[in-house]
């Protein structure tokens, strides 16, 4: 399957490459050039399904998931 035709230069995220296009080359856009775009979870202690929410929560904080979203070129804290 082809995502671009005959495009000859795109900026896609790197785990879109990674995951689905996997040909070509792939350029690092130095850190000093943009302001990292940080992603947060956060927990409602207030819920009535608070008991999944902390399941879903040790699931995302698990070594596995943590590697997984290493493995697609994301920075984790």
């Amino acid at each position: 399957m082809s995502y671009f035709g005959s495009i000859d230069l795109a900026l896609v995220a790197i785990s879109n490459f990674i995951k689905n296009i996997k040909k070509g080359m792939v350029w690092d856009i130095p850190k000093n050039l943009y302001s990292p775009i940080k992603q947060d979870i956060i927990f409602l202690e207030h819920r009535k399904n608070k008991r999944n929410a902390k399941i879903f929560l040790k699931f995302l904080s698990s070594d596995l998931i943590r590697e997984s979203i290493k493995e697609f070129g994301y920075l984790v804290n």
